[in-house]
Formats: C-alpha cells, sequence, structure tokens
C-alpha cells in the first residue's frame, strides 16, 4: 500500500513537471522581446495584415501560423551621400549632402506596410535625397553654393518635399 502512494505522487510531480516544461517552451515560441532600442510590429496573417499598433519593450504574442512580429529602429539615422549637382549655369558641383531619417513616433505600422526593412527605408530615403536635391539645388548657380543663406533657403526647400513625401509613409526628416 504505502508504494502504491509513492508511485501516485511520483506520477503527479512528473506529470507537473512536464507539464511546466511544456508551458515554457511554448513561452519560447509564441512570444517575441522587443528590445528597449525598438519597435515591434505584428502581422497577422489570417487577418487585415498590419496590425494598427507599434509594440514597445517587452513581450509580444506571435502565435506560429498565425502572426509574425517585425523589429523596427526608431531611432534617427543619417544619411551621407555625395552628389554631383549641374547648376543653372551649366557648371557641376560636388555637393556632400547628410539628412537625418527616422520612423516617426507610433507609425511603425505605417512603416511596415510600405517597407520590408530598416535597409529598404534607408534605401528609399537616398533615392528621395537624390531626387529632391538634383532638382532643387539644379536651380543653383555655381556661387550660390558659397553663399550661405541662398544655401540654407535651397536646403529647406529640399527637406520641406523630402518631408511631405516621407511623411506620408510614416517617416520624418
Amino acid at each position: 500500500m504505502a508504494d502504491e502512494g509513492l508511485s501516485k505522487g511520483g506520477c503527479i510531480g512528473v506529470g507537473i513537471i512536464v507539464s511546466l516544461a511544456l508551458f515554457v517552451v511554448f513561452l519560447l515560441t509564441c512570444t517575441v522581446k522587443v528590445p528597449a532600442n525598438r519597435v515591434g510590429v505584428r502581422t497577422l496573417y489570417r487577418a487585415s495584415g498590419v496590425e494598427a499598433k507599434d509594440y514597445g519593450a517587452g513581450y509580444v504574442w506571435q502565435i506560429p501560423g498565425m502572426h509574425s512580429v517585425r523589429l523596427w529602429d526608431p531611432t534617427w539615422t543619417n544619411l551621407k551621400q555625395t552628389l554631383q549637382v549641374r547648376g543653372s549655369d551649366q557648371y557641376t558641383t560636388t555637393v556632400d549632402i547628410s539628412v537625418l531619417v527616422r520612423i516617426q513616433p507610433q507609425n511603425a505600422h505605417m512603416v511596415a506596410q510600405h517597407y520590408r526593412d530598416d535597409d529598404h527605408i534607408n534605401e528609399f530615403a537616398r533615392t528621395t535625397l537624390s531626387k529632391y536635391a538634383s532638382e532643387i539645388l539644379a536651380q543653383m548657380k555655381t556661387e550660390d553654393f558659397f553663399n550661405s543663406k541662398v544655401r540654407e533657403a535651397k536646403a529647406t526647400e529640399a527637406q520641406h518635399a523630402m518631408d511631405e513625401l516621407l511623411g506620408q509613409k510614416g517617416l520624418e526628416v
């Protein structure tokens, strides 16, 4: 009789340990950790697509086959580029341009609808920078590049043009 009681207790103990192990495995496979320097965006496979919510630091539910969670960098990225600009006087000037770009606060879910990853954002921002800088800076003469007031006015104009386009997609210049 005494042996029967121990074996029942042993089975219950093993059952509890196995249950806890399965629970831990479930938590590890069904959650994604969002670090403090990232923003998480969950995509629902069987519903509307990208969920209209940004997840801050912590854990996000991700049930395999139903959800995926992508992590995005919300900090400023410095994009540097050297351009050859042909001015209105037909002389070519080499210009170094630097632009800071980031995901607008609480808009990572909007960015996730338009871009695959952070590299794709940077590529699009560089293309936009090249386009607007070439268009707007080409209105200047060579000597205007040495006049800080004219150069600053054209740089601001280029920034506003980029802001308008990138702002529609959840980015900020």
